[in-house]
């Protein structure tokens, strides 16, 4: 079953409680809607809400993050639950500040990963920072073809926020914590390709007589992109996770000692 994300408009809110499996939530001058825990991957709150904080905390008790935005698309504040379980992924990842073969491991597949996503949107290069230059000024380029002024930062903001919190949930479902801080790290890495991704195809499927302000950014980010970065992220880590665990179990390998024995030299040996 595929989970989707919630958005929550709170100025609209006026009842928002935990009935059961289910958030049951009513906005104004509409009827009440049940929404199943089992299909909500994550909730994102526009705006602080004033009433409803009980069920959207018993509901990030059940591993689902909720996330408070602005107007504008900052990120405010985040209920997660604060458990993680013990899995091979977490073990790993952890170990990358101690053990430079694992460090190792990440940076290659960092490299790869950038150079790969860039190289979706046609940006090929030797080095990431190559890349994503490329990809910026690609952007830049698509903007200025379509006669739409500057770039937006509201969007960049938009689009960072939603992303941040998918990624997150992502990595919480690996056993990280919030807080953790390669949980962080992985976020901020990620971040550039994961926006280039979403700029680019936003502008490419608004049409030629729509402007960006009268775009609803998130609604837009859920319809038509949520799904297709759920699933580069999700085989980003996957790949992460196996590469990881196949170098630890390595390290983790009985190493055998070389037996050499001593031969008499033949006419064979003194040849080579």
């Amino acid at each position: 079953m595929n989970k989707r994300c919630l958005m929550i408009e709170s100025d609209k809110v006026v009842e928002l409680e935990r009935d059961g499996p289910a958030l049951r939530i009513r906005a104004t001058h509409r009827s009440r809607q049940w929404f199943p825990l089992r299909r909500i991957s994550r909730i994102i709150c526009i705006g602080l809400p004033s009433l409803g904080l009980k069920g959207l905390s018993q509901t990030a008790q059940e591993g689902i993050p909720v996330n408070f935005m602005t107007d504008g698309g900052e990120l405010i504040a985040q209920l997660v639950h604060p458990g993680a379980l013990p899995i091979p992924f977490t073990h790993w990842i952890e170990a990358i500040d101690t053990e430079p073969d694992l460090l190792g491991v990440y940076n290659q597949w960092l490299e790869n990963q950038l150079i790969r996503t860039y190289a979706m949107l046609g940006c090929m290069a030797c080095s990431p920072e190559q890349a994503a230059l490329k990809a910026e000024t690609q952007l830049a380029k698509i903007f200025k073809k379509q006669k739409r002024g500057r770039l937006p930062s509201q969007a960049r903001i938009w689009f960072k926020s939603l992303q941040f919190a998918q990624i997150q949930t992502s990595l919480t479902r690996l056993g990280l914590s919030a807080s953790n801080r390669h949980l962080t790290r992985i976020c901020n890495d990620l971040a550039h390709p994961a926006l280039m991704l979403s700029l680019t195809s936003l502008f490419l499927r608004l049409p030629p007589e729509a402007t960006l302000e009268g775009v609803d950014i998130p609604l837009f980010y859920e319809k038509c992109l949520s799904a297709d970065i759920d699933l580069w992220i999700t085989k980003a880590l996957y790949t992460l996770s196996e590469q990881l665990e196949v170098s630890g179990m390595l390290q983790n390998s009985p190493r055998h000692k070389l037996r050499y024995e001593n031969h008499a030299p033949t006419t064979l040996s003194r040849l080579l």
